[in-house]
């Protein structure tokens, strides 16, 4: 008997649109921690190392998580690729977004905190979709309808997830996580 948690879950494990950018959303937001971590750890250094050094380790960090999560194109995509591409991509938007706070204080030098705020959150939004669409579209893309048959092949939908087994003793881990079995 499915439940409602179990439907849930299967639905947000799917490949299509929908669960990718849930999935896509939740890896922002350990990627936003990791950062957020790094650069208090790091702080003592100073701000603009440890700005750098959160910036990159958190970009690498969601962009493997991407490619094995999110997206589930470990098969398809390398890592230097996913880096490569995606931390291109990260630079882009880090580029434009910059641009525009940088635009918005030169033609409106007046907003109020709440509205600057409203601004750079509408703008990270917009930022977010489109590193999205283009990390969905152009570095992971989806797999071939062929792909698609062999990895359904592979695992059957009894399978909990295909980037996560157990080890003895239950150990329970994304893959890409966990060394080789040692049984």
């Amino acid at each position: 008997m499915n439940t409602t948690a179990d439907l849930g879950l299967r639905y947000l494990r799917g490949d299509h649109v929908f669960a990718q950018l849930i999935r896509f959303a939740l890896v922002g937001g350990a990627s936003n921690i990791t950062y957020l971590v790094l650069f208090l750890t790091l702080n003592s250094t100073g701000p603009l190392i440890a700005n750098i050094a959160g910036s990159i380790l958190s970009t690498v960090i969601a962009n493997e998580l991407h490619r094995h999560l999110t997206f589930r194109a470990a098969g398809r995509v390398t890592w230097f690729t996913a880096q490569w591409e995606g931390g291109g991509l990260a630079v882009i938007g880090l580029l434009i977004s910059s641009a525009a706070l940088a635009a918005l204080d030169s033609y409106a030098p007046g907003l109020s905190p709440l509205a600057r705020a409203a601004a750079v959150i509408a703008l990270t939004a917009a930022i977010g979709a489109l590193r999205f669409l283009a990390l969905r579209g152009f570095v992971f893309g989806s797999p071939s309808t062929e792909s698609r048959a062999e990895l359904e092949e592979h695992h059957s939908t009894e399978s909990e997830d295909a980037l996560r087994y157990s080890r003895p003793g239950g150990d329970v881990r994304p893959a890409f996580l966990m060394g080789p079995i040692m049984a």
